[in-house]
C-alpha cells in the first residue's frame, strides 16, 4: 500500500498538478516504511526543538506516602450502614493507602430507640456542607456516604461505585503533608508548607478521632475549624482541641471541597 507525502521530489515516481492559483504542488508517492520513518524523525526533531525553546515541563509531585482520606458518613441506625461499614473496614485492612474515618451523623437517632454512641451534630453539619458543594442536589444527603479526598463521592450502590471513586481519588492525590504535634500544656501545633500557607481559599480542620477496635479505621469524636490567617504555623489552645485519642489535620478548599494537605499526630 502506498501513502502520499507532500514535499521535495526524489527519484521515486512523481506526479504534479496545478491549483486554482496557478501554483503547483508536488505529490511524492512513498512506500509505508519510508513515510513512517520520515514522520518519526520530523516529530522527534520538532519535539526536541520545542523542548529547547520552552525547557522541560514542570510537574508538581505529591508526597509519595500520602493516603487517601475517606470520610464515611454513617449511623448504626441506618439499615444499610452496618454491612457497608464492614466492607470498608475490610478494604482498609487490605489497602494501607486508605485513611478511613467514620463520621456518625445524628439525624438517624431522632426516631431510633438507642442513639448511635458516636453521633455528632458536627458530622451532620459537615455532610450537609459537602452536599452543598459536591452534591447534584444541594441539601440532599444519604448514608452510608463515603467522600474521598474531599472531592469524590462514592454514590450508592457502594459496592458498585467504590472502584471508580477510589480511582478518581488516586488520580488527584493529596499534595502536601502537614505536621501535627501536641504542646506540653495541651495545645496543638500544625505546621503547614509555605507553598500553601498564604492561600485564602483554604481552611484547616482538626479532627479528633478514636481508633476502631476491629480494624485500622477511626471514628470521628470531635471537629474544630481553624482560620488560616496566612501563617504556616497554627496553634490551637487546649480548650480548642477536639476530643479524641488521636488528631488528624485536614487542609482543604473552602466549601468544604478538595483536600490539599493532610497530617496525623
Amino acid at each position: 500500500m502506498r501513502q502520499v507525502f507532500f514535499g521535495q521530489t526524489t527519484d521515486k515516481r512523481v506526479a504534479s498538478h496545478g491549483d486554482e492559483t496557478g501554483m503547483s504542488a508536488r505529490c511524492v508517492l512513498l512506500d509505508g516504511e519510508e513515510t513512517l520513518s520520515r514522520m518519526f524523525w520530523a516529530l522527534f526533531f520538532g519535539a526536541l526543538f520545542m523542548f529547547i525553546l520552552g525547557g522541560a515541563p514542570r510537574v508538581l509531585a505529591a508526597d509519595t506516602d500520602m493516603p487517601v482520606l475517606v470520610e464515611v458518613f454513617t449511623n448504626k441506625n441506618c439499615p444499610n450502614c452496618p454491612a457497608n461499614e464492614k466492607k470498608l473496614k475490610e478494604k482498609a485492612a487490605e489497602d494501607s493507602r486508605l485513611l478511613v474515618v467514620f463520621s456518625h451523623v445524628d439525624y438517624w437517632d431522632k426516631k431510633a430507640r438507642t442513639p448511635d454512641p458516636f453521633s455528632l451534630a458536627e458530622a451532620t453539619a459537615r455532610q450537609y456542607d459537602y452536599s452543598n458543594t459536591l452534591g447534584r442536589r444541594p441539601g440532599e444527603v444519604f448514608t452510608p456516604q463515603p467522600i474521598l479526598n474531599g472531592a469524590f463521592v462514592a454514590a450508592p450502590p457502594l459496592f458498585m461505585n467504590w472502584g471508580p471513586g477510589l480511582s478518581q481519588a488516586l488520580g488527584a492525590p493529596i499534595m502536601h503533608k502537614l505536621k501535627v504535634s501536641r504542646e506540653a500544656k495541651g495545645g496543638v501545633v500544625v505546621d503547614i508548607p509555605e507553598a500553601v500557607a498564604g492561600r485564602d481559599d483554604l481552611v484547616l480542620w482538626v479532627m479528633g478521632v478514636e481508633k476502631a477496635t476491629d480494624s485500622p479505621t477511626y471514628h470521628l469524636r470531635g471537629l474544630q475549624e481553624v482560620e488560616m490567617a496566612g501563617e504556616n504555623r497554627l496553634t490551637l489552645r487546649a480548650a480548642m482541641v477536639p476530643e479524641g485519642e488521636h488528631l488528624i489535620a485536614v487542609l482543604q478548599k473552602i466549601g468544604p471541597s478538595a483536600v490539599v494537605g493532610l497530617g496525623q499526630e
